[in-house]
């Protein structure tokens, strides 16, 4: 049977519609496989690309807390706690080459930014044992880490570019194969950068980093509430001190009320309309019935306030609520909503760790936004000591490049949950403002942060 008899024939079965059945079935079948195998493969796809996506963004994140942590190490004086910011820096250092080799980037394409971070590590690593035996770091070992602080700078512009176009979907990893590689390979050319790996030692290494949106704003973790005092409340005491708060001529009604154990301040949660059509969150203590913190969303089209009239405003709510010696500190403005630190002070003592959040609407001033959660849990009566240092013997142990400013004395929370008095000094090298503080008992170096200039408000690292 030739080969065209053989087309007449399978034509002829065909009409039978029990074969007819079988090959649509065969065909289904077929197609039903290859859209798994399809489907399999892009979900493979997808979880590559998601682990790249990790690896990058992590690295990102370390790269800049490497660079923060150099520039914090150039200005600092006291070799206890440049010990904590060279161990910090070394695990750092660690964890971005860690997610760098995971990268889908030809590995001698990124060779020099590995050995950066490689050294960075080293070097770091030897300045902590350095420092821990209290020997201060050299002129010499100064100069080194301003160089590693220089590449840190330029390393992290070329990952920021990187990040905004795969954050925005403009760049895939397969682009990223090609694109990233010659953007690292490009970095490490410039002969600007060689001076960095050059005369370090071959037995270097270093360890993390801290942000905050004003100083000291996180240290409420793990502490207890010492500013919840008073009796329990039931739910009508906590409706009638959310009405008091937000004020009456502004509610419409009272939606829910629920009782909450699961915070460190056990409380009664608040939903509450607003006859402006919003709806406020209330949170009251159970014991005492403080407002822990209050929020509603307000969309601000205009902001008409400056930053000064959102301070002002800020003030005289909180002492209307009967939070007095309040300052204000750092703040933030976003979607024409300033939200303003202030801390609370004592005999000209700025106290850190009591420190309450407002929300300020930019157009007409409305509080839309409170939280005393930090205030609450370390407000006290506190004695403070007699100061055993003086702000000139202190100035003693600032870095002079820093051009120091002496702003006053103040409580700042240490790593172990304790506070301590401070002189504050504030001042600027290499274009970046710093804060320096002085422990006013011992003259050691307590804590260095970085003031941040952005254009929506000035936070620190």
């Amino acid at each position: 049977m030739n080969f065209v008899d053989k087309l007449k024939d399978f034509r002829e079965r065909l009409r039978d519609r029990h074969m007819f059945t079988i090959v649509i079935t065969s065909l289904l079948v077929i197609l039903a496989l290859l859209g798994y195998i399809f489907k399999i493969r892009n979900d493979n796809k997808q979880a590559l690309e998601n682990r790249y996506n990790q690896a990058f963004f992590e690295m990102a994140s370390y790269v800049e807390n490497i660079d923060t942590l150099l520039a914090k190490s150039l200005i600092s004086k006291d070799p206890t706690h440049g010990a904590k910011t060279m161990s910090e820096i070394w695990r750092q250092a660690n964890l971005a080459k860690a997610n760098l080799s995971d990268l889908p980037i030809e590995q001698n394409l990124i060779a020099q930014t590995s050995k950066f971070l490689s050294q960075t590590s080293d070097f770091s690593h030897s300045l902590t044992l350095q420092t821990i035996d209290q020997n201060p770091i050299t002129t010499d070992q100064l100069i080194q880490i301003k160089s590693l602080s220089d590449y840190a700078t330029k390393l992290q512009n070329s990952i920021f570019d990187l990040s905004a176009q795969l954050a925005e979907g403009r760049l895939s990893w397969n682009e990223l194969t090609k694109k990233g590689s010659k953007t690292f390979a490009n970095l490490e050319k410039t002969s600007d950068e060689k001076s960095v790996f050059q005369d370090m030692s071959d037995n270097f290494q270093d360890y993390p980093g801290l942000i905050y949106d004003g100083p000291f704003s996180d240290h409420i973790v793990d502490l207890e509430p010492k500013g919840i005092t008073g009796n329990d409340i039931d739910q009508e005491k906590a409706k009638k001190i959310a009405t008091d708060f937000i004020g009456q001529d502004k509610i419409q009604e009272i939606e829910n009320i629920v009782e909450s154990f699961n915070s460190k301040i056990p409380c009664f949660s608040l939903s509450i309309k607003l006859k402006s059509g919003e709806t406020a969150n209330v949170d009251i203590s159970k014991k005492g019935g403080h407002v822990i913190w209050f929020l509603y969303n307000k969309d601000v089209e205009n902001k008409v306030l400056t930053i000064d009239d959102a301070k002002s405003r800020g003030l005289d709510f909180l002492n209307s609520k009967g939070f007095t010696k309040m300052v204000p500190t750092y703040y933030i403005d976003e979607n024409n909503i300033a939200t303003l630190n202030f801390a609370y002070t004592d005999k000209s003592i700025t106290i850190y760790p009591d420190l309450i959040k407002v929300s300020v609407a930019m157009d007409n001033g409305d509080i839309t936004g409170f939280e005393a959660a930090g205030y609450l849990f370390s407000h006290v009566d506190r004695n403070i000591s007699e100061l055993k240092i003086s702000k000139e013997v202190a100035l003693e142990h600032i870095n002079k490049d820093l051009n120091p400013e002496y702003t006053g004395l103040a409580i700042i929370p240490t790593e172990t949950k304790e506070e301590v008095l401070v002189h504050e000094f504030k001042g600027e090298v290499d274009n970046r403002d710093f804060i320096v503080y002085i422990n006013a008992d011992t003259g050691k170096e307590e804590d260095i942060l970085i003031i941040i200039n952005t254009p929506n408000g000035v936070l620190t690292i």
